[in-house]
């Protein structure tokens, strides 16, 4: 290029080019836009395009009757479910009957009880803070068991409950085991207690027991199997506590019976190896007969004294002097038999004072113990815990379930709300990916 042109050329080629863009910049300034006042944004789908077509993002699509948002998702997720949810629920769904029972699980026992109340009552499995407490324990086992695996158990061997759940009357969706279910424990227990519900109201302490039957007499029969198994168990349950009550109170009889024959070995060794009955009474013998020395020595030595003032040469002072000498040896011996170094009374008197009040402790221990198990027999010659009936079991004259203009609706709701939403994500998706 530099050598097809002169130095003089490129110079004026490149303020020609320099002085046109100038004037370019130049117009461009002196022409002002005014300036936009809002911002026209373009719909990504327009409804307003006729002709069975629909504008998605600036792009025209036709509508298909296969659209999961159009006719097909309409058949299928609307029309078809309610038919058939009219067709089940109000011509084909078994008419179930429903029999109600109300009752309480009473608890007589009252806390508290003499000595060793508590702690045979707590041996015994009966103890409570309050007789409310207890009730509420009793009838959450109640309703433990009546909803349990053993409860149906019971319930199933008396009343056969798969020829009760498979009567003629039952629909084939609602019928046991079903069109897609098998013949198991497992099923037979999640199908009862679908028809069972038992509900605990801990305010009032009332158990309510709703059965379910396509026969009024088998929803009946139901309620009053379960309410007479349940009474059975409280009744195990009673016993049980009073002959663990029985027991405890046996146990606390013999053990303090065992303890006072102890106390009496112990008490009746030390009499045999000291050789004495009672030292404490023998210590009261030999204080008694160290007071009569000494009351006896005082005397003397007062008559010695007005001797010696009245004749201090008679021959009776020296006899009043042996006399007093002798009393006060006595007084001596005496005082070293009570409390003296060697073969005093005092360590036997100390041991024999411990094994009286531990023989003492053991008859009282028993006493109580005898009288707690004579009220433990009182006790247990009446019922504590049992189930007082309030209402039912009912028999039902006409059945309230299915509710079937209810589950309608319900149907209806349901495949409306899935259809609005498979219909917006559907389209949705289109606005932004055109398909």
């Amino acid at each position: 290029m530099l050598k097809r042109f002169k130095l003089p050329q490129i110079q004026e080629l490149i303020a020609t080019r320099v002085s046109s863009a100038r004037k370019q910049v130049a117009a461009h300034r002196s022409v002002q836009a005014p300036p936009p006042e809002y911002v026209v944004l373009r719909p990504l789908r327009s409804a307003a395009v006729q002709g069975g077509y629909d504008l998605y993002g600036g792009m025209l699509r036709r509508r298909r009757w296969t659209d999961i948002d159009g006719i097909l998702g309409w058949v299928l997720l609307v029309v078809l479910p309610i038919l058939c949810g009219v067709f089940y629920f109000g011509l084909i769904a078994a008419d179930r009957y429903v029999s109600q029972s109300e009752f309480i699980v009473r608890n007589t026992e009252s806390p508290g009880g003499g000595r060793l109340a508590s702690m045979i009552s707590a041996q015994a499995g009966a103890a409570s803070s309050t007789s409310g407490g207890a009730g509420d324990s009793d009838s959450q086992v109640v309703v433990t068991f009546m909803k349990s695996q053993d409860g149906m158990s019971a319930i199933d061997e008396s009343l056969n409950l798969r020829k009760v759940f498979s009567r003629g009357e039952a629909d084939f969706w609602a019928v046991y085991p079903g069109p897609f279910r098998g013949d198991s424990e497992y099923r037979l227990k999640q199908y009862f207690s679908r028809m069972v519900n038992v509900d605990y109201d801990p305010m009032t302490g009332v158990v309510k027991l709703t059965t379910e039957a396509f026969r009024p007499e088998d929803a009946r029969a139901i309620s009053e199997h379960l309410l007479s198994r349940a009474e059975a168990l409280v009744n195990r349950m009673d016993t049980r506590t009073r002959q663990d009550a029985i027991r405890a109170a046996s146990d606390q009889v013999a053990a303090a019976h065992k303890e006072i024959v102890e106390a009496q070995a112990n008490l009746t060794a030390f009499r045999l190896r000291e050789k004495m009955m009672d030292p404490v009474a023998m210590s009261g013998v030999v204080i008694k007969t160290i007071t009569e020395l000494a009351t006896q020595s005082v005397a003397l030595k007062a008559q010695l004294s007005d001797l010696t003032k009245t004749a201090p040469a008679s021959n009776q002072g020296a006899v009043l002097r042996s006399q007093i000498a002798a009393i006060d040896e006595q007084v001596a011996v005496q005082q070293r038999k009570l409390a003296g170094p060697d073969g005093s009374m005092t360590p036997a008197l100390a041991e024999y004072q411990q094994l009286s009040l531990q023989r003492e402790f053991a008859d009282r221990i028993y006493t109580a113990a005898l009288e707690q198990a004579e009220t433990a027999r009182l006790q247990a010659s009446r019922q504590h815990v049992f189930i007082e009936r309030i209402s039912g079991p009912t028999l039902p004259d006409y059945a309230i379930e299915p509710r079937r203009l209810l589950l309608i609706a319900l149907v209806v709701i349901i495949a409306l709300s899935l259809f609005g939403i498979v219909r917006w994500v559907a389209r949705d998706s289109r606005a932004h990916h055109g398909r």
